[in-house]
C-alpha cells in the first residue's frame, strides 16, 4: 500500500494525537480494497478476462 499511495499520504498525525491512530481514511479505503480482492481470489470470485489474438 505504501508503495502504491506513498507514505505521507497514508500517515495523519492529528489522527494519531486525537485517537493514536497514525492512518488516515484513505489507509483503510485502500486496505479494504485489498482485503476485496484476496477475498475473491480465495473463494474464486476473481475477475478473468482472456485476450485472444490473430
Amino acid at each position: 500500500m505504501v508503495t502504491k499511495k506513498g507514505l505521507d499520504n497514508l500517515l495523519d498525525r492529528r489522527m494519531w494525537y486525537v485517537a493514536k491512530n497514525p492512518y488516515n481514511s484513505n489507509y483503510y479505503l485502500g486496505l479494504a480494497e485489498e482485503y476485496a480482492k484476496i477475498i475473491k481470489a480465495i473463494y474464486g470470485m476473481a475477475e478473468k478476462c482472456i485476450v485472444l489474438g490473430p
